[in-house]
């Protein structure tokens, strides 16, 4: 189990990706049940032309690696459309609703921020000790 757990890649949010370069890949389980039957149409359409990698920058960087261009909501909408009208892309307009919404919600997960542990607030300073009441024949 230890060795799964170094294959998997933490971004600075919450998008979790394993595997190396070109090889990087989400990681299925993160998704909820419905998002997985979108993940799954995903990893075959989308991997048909491009590395998973280069759409898992994309989605963490919020711009293209290739071109620079934003890929905020708007533009992956018309990046799919985009996609969906190339040659032999076999992406139907219904591909492409699911598409759009997958990659939608992959985004907001790479947008997320990191959860973080609220620290432990410090233990209150022990009472300082009084000091003991002077005699009244000085020090013994």
């Amino acid at each position: 189990m230890l060795a799964t757990l170094a294959l998997v890649e933490q971004s600075p949010a919450d998008l979790l990706v394993k595997g190396e370069g070109r090889n990087r890949v989400l990681v299925r389980e993160q998704f909820t049940p419905a998002q997985r039957v979108r993940y799954d149409l995903f990893a075959v359409k989308c991997t048909k032309c491009h590395a998973m990698g280069r759409i898992i920058d994309a989605l963490r960087w919020g711009y293209t690696p290739i071109t620079g261009s934003d890929f905020d909501e708007a533009a992956i909408r018309r990046y799919v459309i985009k996609m969906m009208r190339k040659r032999n892309s076999s992406i139907t307009k219904r591909d492409a609703r699911v598409l759009t919404d997958f990659l939608l919600e992959a985004r907001k997960l790479a947008e997320k921020p990191p959860a973080r542990v609220a620290p432990e607030p410090a233990p209150a300073p022990a009472p300082a000790p009084t000091p003991a009441p002077a005699r009244d024949g000085g020090p013994p």
